[in-house]
């Protein structure tokens, strides 16, 4: 059978929180019969190097790049969070200034979070080091599927997460908003818990998750992607 062309224009590499390298995702691509990927790296662009890398690149798939950026809401809905919107830029100039000063920016500010939430996982009996996030991490970018990768490390976090499900689940008894959250998170399986428990700005235990300490709005991130001669989608 004829391979299909898929076109995959959102993916990660571990530039984020991806597992894989610029050309290992074209690699698995090709096997899976893509014809087209986007590389969407969250607030983040790959290096000269991996530019270089990609140039070389002699398979298949034709490739682009783009980049997924965190947003907060509109000023017109009150601005807010940035860290669970997000809007994905498509055939950027990875070269563009205004936009790497931007990356290095969200960056600095993902640091911060993930310091700040360190210390509240810590508080709260977790397991779990800055240096850990770091290790998972493999660069500077780090995001939240690093942090939890982070408390996986420790076989004594688990009966932490296992006490604060039966929280949640008691709490759930009495409580409606609890408990769809449970049900939801039950029916996504284990790898909801952390971010349904902890780590979302809505998840059963208050104030251990953070936002970032730097963000812009929609509007400001879409005339960033523009301005870097890309394409814009919510």
């Amino acid at each position: 059978m004829k391979n299909l062309p898929y076109e995959s224009l959102h993916n990660h590499t571990k530039l984020s929180d991806g597992v894989l390298s610029h050309l290992e995702v074209l690699g698995v691509a090709e096997k899976a019969g893509f014809g087209v990927i986007a590389f969407t790296d969250h607030d983040a662009l790959p290096s000269q190097e991996t530019l270089s890398e990609l140039e070389k690149y002699t398979g298949s798939v034709k490739w682009f790049i783009g980049c997924e950026l965190s947003t907060s809401l509109p000023k017109e809905l009150g601005g807010g969070e940035s860290s669970n919107f997000h809007i994905v830029g498509l055939f950027i100039d990875p070269f563009n200034k205004e936009l790497l000063d931007h990356c290095s920016k969200m960056q600095k500010s993902r640091i911060e979070r993930m310091e700040r939430i360190v210390d509240n996982l810590s508080g709260l009996g977790f397991k779990i080091t800055v240096e850990d996030c770091f290790t998972e991490a493999g660069d500077m970018n780090v995001s939240r599927p690093h942090i939890v990768r982070a408390l996986e490390k420790y076989k004594e976090n688990k009966a932490v997460q296992a006490e604060l499900i039966n929280q949640m689940a008691k709490a759930a008894v009495g409580d409606k908003v609890v408990a769809e959250s449970y049900a939801k998170m039950i029916e996504l399986g284990e790898q909801s818990y952390p971010y349904r428990l902890y780590l979302s700005s809505d998840a059963f235990i208050k104030d251990i998750f953070v936002d970032y300490t730097y963000s812009k709005d929609m509007d400001e991130i879409v005339d960033l992607i523009h301005g870097a001669g890309g394409v814009a989608i919510m």
